[in-house]
């Protein structure tokens, strides 16, 4: 099966967009990162409930032919996060830090701007359910997924407009500030190494985490 959790780190590219809301959510759920176990255990929980709890209602987001597919996307990216935990881009997360605090903006209802007729989880099955099959079927009948900046852009998208710090379509107060932090990050981080691999050191994961933190 093509898709986004095959891709390696050295050909991701992820979209401008995608890595300022990112941005602005590590910084308001940088405790999630802390206790990622929960956040897919919770996931894991969500997906096996798409083919059960949901299946007697019958509206289009939720037809059993939407929800097939957002499962195994969802199993699949899960399996995929637990497999590759290098980092994706510029983002400076994993695939599963960037699931996890996916899933927190999305469960964080008291954060979010609009008031929704349906269960929010809705807008997440339906993106999933696209980013599995964004490129159709081959002819073996199997899934295509999308690329993998599709993919972190596809699940954003499932809290775009809900959540106030994602916005795919506005620079507001919020991703400008964001984007300076990542600016300033990637600046010290970079100075940082080139410095300490010139003294002959190793940068070790412990010095890794706190920066991070």
């Amino acid at each position: 099966m093509n898709g986004g959790a095959n891709q390696t780190v050295h050909t991701t590219s992820i979209e401008f967009g995608s890595t300022l809301a990112l941005s602005c959510l590590e910084r308001k759920y940088r405790l999630t990162l802390a206790d990622i176990t929960r956040c897919i255990r919770e996931l894991r929980t969500f997906s096996d409930s798409l083919l059960n709890q949901y299946q007697h209602l019958d509206t289009v987001s939720l037809r059993e032919d939407i929800r097939g597919p957002a499962k195994r996307c969802l199993d699949r990216l899960i399996k995929a996060a637990n497999d590759q935990r290098e980092v994706l881009g510029s983002t400076g997360l994993s695939l599963e830090d960037i699931l996890a605090l996916v899933w927190t903006g999305l469960t964080d209802s008291g954060s979010h701007v609009t008031s929704m007729d349906l269960d929010p989880k809705e807008s997440f099955i339906r993106e999933l359910r696209n980013i599995q099959v964004a490129y159709g079927v081959n002819n073996e009948g199997e899934e295509i997924a999308s690329c993998l900046d599709g993919t972190v852009k596809g699940l954003l998208n499932s809290i775009n407009g809900i959540h106030p710090l994602v916005n795919l379509d506005l620079i507001n107060r919020d991703t400008v500030y964001s984007l300076m932090q990542l600016h300033a990050k990637t600046i010290f981080w970079e100075s940082f190494c080139e410095k300490i691999r010139a003294e002959g050191f190793i940068v070790g994961q412990e010095i890794r985490t706190i920066f991070r933190g």
